[in-house]
Order: structure tokens, then C-alpha cells, then sequence
């Protein structure tokens, strides 16, 4: 058999000392963390608390009917709330930005679905029905030949082969009614 190692053993007064220690250690550094994350909370809760009030304002009022609503179903519950909210502040402030936040941008992806789903509105300028007045157009003057004045119009070979027909003789229009 191998001989026993004796630093190792569960009553080994140093391995408890050492243990105890590092939970100390360990719970102390914790404590300063949260002591430090706290105190820079501190200083940003009025930067927190103004953007959630430029972002959404809804927050405050929606926090404050909630404490209401605690007061009367169960006055103990509201004023521990009421308690936490004044004592973590810190803690309160980040969380009513956020919930701000989330809340516009909900708002904002509803309005593209429905930009998407109904079409946006466009801006538009009314026309007032009255028109102004056409200008007269003088038709004898114009310089141009008409394209439909047959008399005008210089004649082939091709217009000379149906001058001679007469169409309107030949196929009087039907009554279908």
C-alpha cells in the first residue's frame, strides 16, 4: 500500500483556513464590484432617467399606476416598492431606459409592418378645380402642313390605285340591333 498523504486529509486545519479565506476573498471582491457598478449607476441615473423621459415618457406614467395598483390591492407591498424604488434608483433608472427603448422600437417596427402591409402616405398638393383658360390656337396660320389635309399631300403610286374605289357604296353599314 501507498503511504498516506497527510496534507490532504478533510481535518486538515490549513486546507479549511485556505478555503475560508478564498471564499472571503472571493465574497470581498464581489462585494467591491458591485459596490463600483453601483457607484457609476449613480452617476449616470439622471443621464438614464432624461433619456428615458425624451424617448418615451409613457415609462414614468405606466411605473407610477403600477406603484398605485400595489398601494391599494396591498398598501405593505407598495410602500416596500416605493422603499426599493427611492433606495435603488441605481438599478431603477437603467431599467426604465431600456423598457423605453424596447418600447420604441416596437413602436417602430409595427409602423414599417404596417407601411408595408396598408402603403405609406405620400404628401400631396390639391389642385384647384377651376382651370385657367386654354390659349386660342390659331389653325389657319400654322406654318406646318396638316397631315391630314388630303389636298396637300403629294401623291404615289400607291395613293393613285385606291382613288378610284369607292367604299362606302359597296359596304352599307349593318343594323345589329
Amino acid at each position: 500500500m501507498q503511504p498516506r498523504n497527510t496534507n490532504s486529509s478533510p481535518g486538515n486545519p490549513t486546507n479549511i483556513i485556505v478555503g475560508v479565506l478564498g471564499l472571503i476573498l472571493i465574497l470581498a471582491g464581489l462585494y467591491y464590484i458591485t459596490r463600483l457598478v453601483m457607484w457609476i449607476l449613480g452617476l449616470l441615473t439622471p443621464l438614464f432617467l432624461i433619456g428615458a423621459l425624451i424617448i418615451d415618457y409613457r415609462v414614468f406614467i405606466n411605473y407610477g399606476k403600477m406603484i398605485a395598483r400595489w398601494m391599494k390591492k396591498n398598501p405593505i407591498v407598495g410602500i416596500v416598492a416605493i422603499i426599493f424604488s427611492i433606495v435603488g434608483i441605481p438599478l431603477l433608472a437603467p431599467f426604465l431606459f431600456g423598457k423605453a427603448w424596447f418600447n420604441r422600437k416596437v413602436r417602430k417596427m409595427t409602423e414599417n409592418m404596417t407601411n408595408q402591409r396598408e402603403g405609406q402616405f405620400i404628401e400631396y398638393e390639391e389642385v384647384p378645380e377651376e382651370q385657367e383658360p386654354l390659349p386660342e390656337l390659331d389653325i389657319h396660320n400654322d406654318p406646318r402642313p396638316n397631315p391630314l389635309d388630303k389636298s396637300t399631300k403629294p401623291k404615289g403610286d400607291y395613293d393613285e390605285l385606291f382613288e378610284d374605289l369607292d367604299f362606302e357604296d359597296q359596304n352599307p353599314p349593318s343594323k345589329l340591333w
